[in-house]
């Protein structure tokens, strides 16, 4: 047979004699010697497998990992090979390591497609040597070793590495990266002729140039050779001058490596900014790759289209009623006037040319808001035809002065201490300060805030009116525009609490009946009711508000004796919502007739009934006593009988608690004239039955527990066998028997006699609600 390797004038030739046809033992991988040649063959799986030479003509071939050679996991030596080692793998991941080849022998290894790793160390062998990976990511390592004839190294498809460590190489030497990113390290290796080197990367050696970035200056017609490597180093022999590989394209232009290792670079006819740069690296003759150098390109103005810039003097925002600005090109220009400006919210005027590259002109604005200067492309040329950029500004107009409210959370009178307020203003302002802000009868603190919104307190010097403003031109906007003065804000400080004075017209002593009293304030207040007068020994009725300071009312005494009415505290307040002072308090001597009413009722308390029965005997007999002048709290009066001093009446109860019974004072007159006294009854309605819980088991007992909102008073019990009811000595009768239990809430009943039985528990509260359980209870 033939085999032959052929690249970039690289020629390896194997000849072999035909082989007969043969039957090779089953495994992962066939080894055997035909011809003098050693073929090993592994199928499509990831075949691990070890080669190395006992003697120039005698070859152990080793499985590793889970691989079988011709069956076997154990060593095989093959004698014979005199002319090569053919070695092919299959598409699996395949791992093939070579050491100590020996003797006038070749060797070709071919890997199929999948990322395989192939190491050849230690090599000693004079024939050409041939290494061709498939696709895949690939590893291939040589180490420690010499080749005197011709190496190929072909990485093929995929992103492959392959390292040279400690190599001589006697012959020419090919490196193929073959398609995608492949990398070659050289470390430490000889070679004595300049190897071939292609689509590698990366490639690193120890004797690696190095390149140095270079700045050059390009002229005006925008074209420029470039000596990048005449200040670079050539470290480990002399560059290959073919060898320069541009890394980074520059942006502005073109460049073009020569083959005496310079680089023209041409600027495209029109550029875009002052700079442009590229990148590149060179080799030296062992191969090895330089860092990436940076060249930087400096522009000429010349082939830079014109670019004007507008500017102007003004703030921005401007309160100016004429804007000046100024249009500056980076070079001169023709062709460029006022008609070539667009002016948004405003009025171009006074265009001049200053010089062939500035031109001044004023917008006069139309109203508030941005005012916008455009100016296309195309408005002007340079010398060389270039047109123009655009450009383009923008300004706010702002001729307006910002105004300023002012505003409190207080109320008008207030007796606030320190009275809140707030000054908005209707933009952002500076230069407004406590100082600015004008006050009568009042001292400004706790001054705070930015913009438009500004807090302070006013704390007023006395009672009465307290005036707040803001004075014109005390704060400025953004565009410099002086504030219009605020409102005023006028309100009366009262801190003082009003005073009632109780009076009446009786004297001393009095038998009338009822006593005229009168309330006065020394002004106006709300919330005083009858309810907020204390009285001793009496009752108010005929409650009247005569005006916003003065009140009138009668008392009605419970009993003869002093009588006594005062106003406390705090139970009304005036507008500003001071709370009053407490009054005098008048006491009169009652000497007159009392009628007095008496409630009772036949139940007990508390009490299941529904209705619950009353009863009402005045002292004396009286008129006018009706329905309605009965009040029941948690209840409803009705059928109201009776005339002269005794009535009955009922009352339904609303729910569960107590029920109260009011008879106001003068609700009825007597004989004698006399309203009657007020009088008050309570009670508490229970028709809840108590709730009763039976323990299922027991020692020499049966126990329980009942509750009740009110009181239990009896727990009583049942005990059934099934045939009788214990009578308290034995089962002796066939009807039910209740015994007593001992206590209430937690309740038990002494019962010695083992077994199980029905017990019914029933538990009586204090209204005479019962309530009742049965349970089935084991006692032991």
């Amino acid at each position: 047979m033939s085999r032959e390797g052929r690249q970039s004038g690289l020629r390896v030739r194997l000849q072999a004699e035909a082989l007969e046809d043969r039957t090779t033992p089953a495994g992962n991988v066939t080894a055997f010697v035909s011809g003098g040649i050693l073929f090993v063959q592994g199928d499509s799986a990831s075949n691990q497998v070890w080669l190395s030479s006992l003697s120039e003509d005698t070859v152990a071939v080793t499985a590793l990992g889970d691989t079988r050679v011709n069956g076997t996991w154990l060593p095989l030596t093959f004698s014979g090979v005199t002319l090569g080692w053919v070695i092919t793998m299959g598409q699996g991941n395949d791992q093939v390591y070579i050491s100590r080849t020996q003797g006038n022998i070749g060797v070709f290894l071919n890997t199929g497609a999948g990322n395989d790793h192939i190491t050849l160390n230690r090599a000693q062998h004079t024939g050409p040597t041939v290494i061709r990976s498939g696709a895949g990511d690939d590893l291939i390592s040589l180490g420690m070793g010499r080749y005197v004839g011709s190496v190929l190294i072909n990485a093929g498809r995929g992103n492959d590495r392959v390292f040279v460590s400690g190599v001589d190489f006697r012959n020419e030497t090919l490196f193929d990266g073959g398609p995608g990113f492949d990398q070659l390290g050289l470390d430490q290796s000889r070679f004595r002729e300049s190897p071939a080197i292609h689509n590698f990367e990366q490639v690193f050696t120890a004797l690696m140039p190095t390149a140095v970035d270079d700045s050059v200056s390009v002229p005006d017609n925008g074209r420029v050779t470039i000596s990048v490597l005449a200040n670079d180093l050539p470290i480990g022999g002399p560059f290959q001058l073919d060898s320069i590989r541009i890394v980074t394209q520059p942006q502005q232009g073109t460049v073009t490596v020569n083959s005496n290792g310079t680089i023209t670079y041409v600027a495209n006819n029109t550029v875009t900014s002052d700079s442009d740069s590229f990148q590149y690296t060179v080799r030296n003759q062992l191969g090895g790759e330089s860092n990436v150098a940076t060249v930087h390109l400096r522009l000429p103005v010349a082939l830079r289209p014109p670019a004007p810039t507008i500017t102007t003097t003004a703030n921005n925002p401007t309160n100016l009623a004429s804007i000046p600005f100024r249009v500056t090109f980076n070079k001169n220009v023709i062709g460029f006037t006022a008609g070539d400006i667009t002016v948004t919210n405003g009025t171009l005027s006074g265009f001049t040319t200053v010089n062939a590259q500035t031109y001044t002109f004023n917008v006069a604005p139309t109203a508030d808001g941005p005012v916008t200067i455009n100016i296309p492309a195309g408005a002007a040329t340079d010398s060389g035809g270039r047109p123009s950029t655009a450009a383009s500004f923008n300004i706010t107009s702002d001729r307006t002065a910002p105004t300023v409210n002012l505003t409190t959370t207080a109320s008008d009178p207030t007796n606030l201490s320190a009275i809140p307020f707030t000054a908005t203003f209707s933009e952002n302002v500076t230069g407004f300060t406590a100082s600015d802000i004008s006050v009568t009868n009042g001292t400004v603190q706790n001054f705070s805030g930015s913009g438009s919104s500004y807090t302070f307190e006013v704390v007023p010097t006395a009672d009465g009116t307290v005036t707040v403003s803001i004075a014109a031109n005390v704060a400025q906007d953004a565009a410099g525009n002086n504030n219009t003065a605020s409102n005023t804000v006028t309100l009366t400080s009262d801190r003082t609490k009003p005073t009632p004075t109780v009076s009446t017209t009786a004297g001393a002593s009095t038998s009338d009946n009822p006593i005229p009293f009168t309330v006065t304030f020394d002004e106006n207040v709300t919330d005083f009711t009858a309810g907020d007068v204390l009285v001793t020994n009496g009752a108010v009725i005929n409650f009247t508000q005569v005006n916003g300071s003065t009140y009138t009312f009668d008392v009605v005494p419970n009993t003869t004796g002093n009588v006594s009415v005062t106003v406390p505290a705090d139970i009304a307040e005036d507008a500003a919502g001071n709370k009053n002072n407490a009054s005098n308090t008048v006491t009169v001597n009652f000497t007159g007739n009392v009628v007095t009413p008496t409630i009772s009722t036949t139940e007990p308390d508390p009490t299941n009934a529904n209705p619950i029965p009353f009863t009402v005997t005045f002292s004396e007999s009286v008129t006018g006593f009706t329905l309605s002048d009965i009040q029941v709290i948690n209840g409803t009066a009705q059928n109201l009988t009776g005339s002269g001093a005794n009535y009955t009446f009922e009352v339904v109860p609303g729910g569960d608690g107590p029920i109260v019974i009011d008879i106001p004072a003068g609700a009825a007159t007597g004989t004698s004239g006399t309203p009657n006294s007020a009088a008050t009854f309570i009670i508490t309605s229970d028709r809840t039955a108590p709730t009763v819980n039976i323990n299922s088991t027991g020692i020499n007992q049966i126990s329980g527990t009942a509750s009740d909102a009110n009181t239990i008073t009896q727990v009583e019990l049942s005990i059934y066998d099934g045939t009788n009811y214990w009578d308290g000595t034995g089962f002796n009768s066939s009807s039910e028997v209740f015994v007593t239990a001992s206590g209430t809430n937690n309740w038990s009943y002494t019962f010695t006699t083992p077994g199980t039985y029905t017990v019914h528990a029933r538990a009586t509260d204090a209204a005479g609600n019962v309530g009742d359980a049965t349970e089935t209870v084991t006692v032991s």
